[in-house]
């Protein structure tokens, strides 16, 4: 029917498609609809019978007797035929015993003058209506053979009637003939209608799926092809984008039957070629094969017949094409270049989501100076590698590195020649790795590979190669530089946090040995190391420290925030061991508790000081310390604890700030953090309201769980309050109250953000 359209298009063309042949009764619906009427025409004919038994023959007998058959078969085709699953050939074996009825009626009923004669025009109606051009045509000769046929035996009729039974003859043909050409107009009518739909379908499916996440970019590129050409009744469809001056590579192809070119086939778009008129003109193309190589280009070496391409744009710029071609001597219709656009315009949609999700996606994981992995998309690779490593029994090694006195190279010649300097020990990091190998910038001058399918061993065996490769030339006119290295492996550590300290204690022994150096974790090395570890944990300490006092200095700017920091960590420690952490975890919590509001270093003590409510600018200037607090602390505390102090703040209904995480998304640690904070500004008295009794601020906190708390940490605080626990810890020093301008209880105002 595709084909016979297909040349029906244009004046006239529904008429040769009436005489084509074209389908009969294709559909489901189409037969019932045929098979009902057919029913309720033979039932007709039937009660007709009946009639002309009693009033208009000779034979009431045999008349009655053929009223029974034509009811009795109606009725059948009405009520109990289920005409969805009948062959068309039976419609057409239906038509001719109908004729044949007619017939013997006419024979009955005195021949030519009989009125079953006029029957004829209904059955010619209905086989012209719903049957083949060849199959309506058979019924409509049949008819005037059985409408002629009383001539041979009926000597009595009248002249007047023979001229009238010759005469229905021409108007019987006429009527098959009008009605064929019109059934083909509403076929071909409905036939549009229908590919229409399914196109518009189509497109709408992949609209909706370059508009989503559901599928890759590729399925989506695959998907267009393969429906643009099925929806235009093409053997087969492409998309290809650019490269270079004069090449395209194939990124997607979908073919019925004919042979294609694999995917990731280079393609000449160059003059002479097809591709190559669509990049030169940026305009959709109607391309025929003419079979000569010098005209068609690298389309010669297919067995297509006729292309329709159209140009696929991204950002401003010409990205690629989309092509459909056919086979086999067939031919594309005129409008299938104008159809071939509009799936183009949705993939440039498709390439345009892609390149702005990869940019977001760079943004996120990539470090801006080196365009390697940052500190956090690294350690997500590691638990993903290790985890992956550990299922399939698989080797992993880990290296971390950085580069030899480097700060003395920023002293001297300054940042920016030093950022010159990290770039280029990227750049040969990179030339030194495999594909499979993972590398990333964790630090100033630190940087980590996770080698797949590697022991310590040969890892150090690559890391010795790539530590010559560094210190052989210059990274910069005049300034070398050598790198020292740690490695761990499955060996020595089964999860993450373990594998990347034990990695980065056999870096500190190569840099406590000379440096320039590489060496592997072992069992022995951690005794050696342990005054570098002591050394690295006075650090940590003393660092801490400064934070704590610069966090102890905010709380004294005002009498009114003295000591909040200690109390809230006292409640966290106490609501931690409620929820039976362990005591190490407790530990690392009570240390980010002392330090969680640094962050209002930030804040003008204008705002921080302020004694009456804050206008919605000045809350929101509050809201950053949070944020801040933990881009101040997160060279000296772990992962974990930075996270607990940026999300005290969060609430479970998404009110709270900086990011406005939602229920499972905020961890325990800052849930715990958020509730005694709380509890610790509502019991306290501020300038403008009452301090609360510990009965009703522990009641409030109980009603708006789910809103403002977690549930865990605020049962832990009513199992507190009901021990009588929660009053000692209380009465363990508290001097005057927290004002939290950005808690709810403090002031009307929503949270920022």
């Amino acid at each position: 029917m595709r084909s016979s359209l297909r040349g029906a298009l244009g004046p006239g063309g529904w008429i040769r498609v009436a005489f084509h042949g074209g389908p009969m009764l294709e559909s489901a619906r189409e037969r019932e609809i045929a098979g009902r009427i057919g029913g309720g025409l033979y039932t007709l004919g039937g009660v007709l019978a009946i009639a002309l038994a009693l009033f208009g023959s000779d034979q009431p007998l045999g008349m009655a007797a053929l009223a029974a058959t034509a009811i009795a078969l109606g009725l059948a085709m009405l009520l109990a035929v289920p005409w969805r699953r009948v062959p068309p050939w039976v419609f057409v074996a239906l038509t001719v015993f109908a004729v044949v009825l007619t017939s013997v009626a006419t024979a009955l009923t005195n021949g030519v003058d009989s009125p079953s004669l006029l029957i004829g025009a209904v059955m010619v109606t209905f086989a012209c209506s719903f049957f083949s051009a060849r199959a309506a045509l058979g019924i409509v000769a049949l008819v005037t053979v059985a409408t002629l046929l009383p001539l041979a035996y009926d000597d009595a009729s009248s002249p007047g009637n023979v001229t009238e039974l010759l005469m229905a003859v021409p108007v019987q043909i006429g009527l098959g003939i009008f009605v064929l050409v019109g059934a083909a107009r509403v076929r071909e009518l409905a036939s549009s209608q229908r590919r229409l739909a399914r196109e518009q379908a189509a497109l709408l499916d992949l609209a909706k799926d370059v508009a989503s996440d559901r599928e890759t970019d590729d399925e989506v590129f695959a998907r267009a092809a393969q429906d643009a050409a099925r929806l235009l009744g093409a053997d087969g469809g492409a998309l290809m984008r650019f490269e270079g001056r004069d090449e395209a590579v194939l990124v997607a192809e979908w073919t019925d039957g004919l042979p294609g070119l694999p995917v990731g086939t280079m393609v000449p778009a160059g003059q002479g070629s097809p591709a190559g008129e669509v990049r030169r003109t940026g305009r959709p193309l109607h391309h025929v094969m003419s079979h000569q190589p010098e005209i068609d280009g690298a389309a010669a070496e297919l067995q297509f017949d006729e292309f329709a391409m159209a140009p696929i744009r991204a950002g401003g710029r010409l990205w690629g094409l989309i092509s459909v071609a056919v086979g086999h001597g067939r031919t594309l219709g005129p409008e299938a270049v104008e159809k071939v656009a509009a799936f183009a315009d949705l993939i440039s949609t498709a390439v345009v989501n892609r390149e702005t999700r990869q940019q977001l996606v760079d943004q996120a994981t990539r470090d801006p100076l080196t365009g390697l992995y940052n500190h956090r998309a690294f350690h997500e690779r590691l638990r993903t590698e290790l985890a992956r490593a550990q299922r399939y029994g698989r080797e992993l090694a880990l290296v971390v590195l950085d580069v030899d006195h480097f700060k003395s190279i920023n002293d001297a010649a300054g940042h920016d020649i030093g950022d010159r300097v990290l770039s280029n020990v990227a750049a040969r990091l990179r030339e030194a790795a495999r594909t499979e190998d993972t590398i990333a910038r964790i630090g100033g001058d630190e940087f980590a590979m996770l080698l797949p399918e590697t022991d310590g061993v040969r890892a150090y065996a690559a890391m010795e190669r790539t530590r010559a490769l560094i210190g052989a030339t210059p990274v910069l006119p005049g300034i070398s530089v050598t790198i020292s290295a740690g490695i761990c492996d499955l060996r020595n550590a089964q999860d993450a946090d373990a594998m990347f300290r034990l990695a980065d204690g056999a870096l500190y022994w190569s840099k406590a040995h000379g440096r320039d150096a590489t060496w592997i974790y072992d069992p022995e090395v951690v005794r050696e190391l342990s005054a570098a570890e002591r050394a690295e944990q006075l650090r940590r300490s003393q660092a801490l420290l400064g934070i704590r006092a610069l966090a102890r200095a905010i709380d004294a700017k005002d009498p009114s925030t003295s000591r909040h920091s200690e109390r809230v960590a006292a409640l966290s420690r106490r609501l931690a061991e409620a929820l039976e952490w362990e005591p190490a975890r407790v530990a690392l919590l009570e240390e980010a508790a002392l330090v969680h509001d640094v962050g209002k270093i930030g804040v003008p003590d204008a705002v921080l000081l302020k004694p009456g409510r804050l206008t919605t600018g000045e809350r929101r200037l509050v809201g950053k310390h949070a944020d801040l607090g933990a881009r101040i602390v997160e060279d000296v505390l772990t992962e974990e604890q930075v996270e607990w102090i940026r999300s005290h703040h969060e609430r479970p209904d998404g009110q709270g700030y900086p990011r406005g995480l939602m229920g499972a998304d905020i961890s325990m640690g800052a849930a715990i953090l958020t509730v005694a904070d709380s509890f610790d500004v509502m019991t306290m008295s501020r300038p403008y309201s009452a301090a609360k009794p510990p009965d009703a601020a522990v009641a409030e906190c109980e009603g708006l769980v789910g809103r403002q708390f977690i549930a865990a940490p605020v049962e832990a605080l009513v199992a507190l309050h009901m021990s009588g626990e929660l009053a000692v810890l209380m009465a363990g020093g508290k001097d005057a109250d927290e004002v939290d301008p950005l808690d709810p209880q403090s002031a009307e105002l929503p949270p920022p953000g």
